[in-house]
């Protein structure tokens, strides 16, 4: 085996075993996900998570009440209801009906820690 290629075959499992350790860690956006639903489950008992492209839609009924991207660092949460018809005493959500995004409706907002969980969960009751 000459020097070179053992060289590459060093280098190459350094960065398989680099790659393996951090998969193996979740992303804070996977941690806020997990934590968001634990909530979200134990208020409505009837809704259900399916697995999309690019998203995961929640059904109540196969009414598709919101959608939900996992970022890096973030969850980004699109509630299906037109511009103008969401009770949003907070002003947390974002008009997002003339921006390009994944899911449906035109309500957005990103959660980048879990202090707005009960509202936002308070605000999809609306639409269930």
């Amino acid at each position: 085996m000459s020097v070179e290629n053992n060289l590459f075959q060093m280098m190459a499992s350094e960065i398989l075993a680099k790659s393996t350790r951090k998969s193996s860690k979740k992303s804070l956006g996977s941690l806020l996900y997990d934590d968001f639903c634990s909530n979200l489950f134990s208020k409505i008992k009837t809704i259900t998570p399916v697995q999309k492209k690019f998203v995961i839609g929640f059904y109540i009924d196969k009414k598709d009440i919101f959608s939900l991207e996992i970022l890096s660092t973030a969850i980004k949460i699109t509630v299906n209801k037109k511009i103008g018809t969401l009770k949003d005493r907070r002003n947390l959500f974002r008009d997002v009906s003339q921006l390009g995004h994944w899911g449906n409706g035109d309500y957005q907002i990103k959660l980048e820690n879990g202090e707005d969980f009960d509202y936002v969960i308070e605000v999809i009751t609306q639409i269930s």
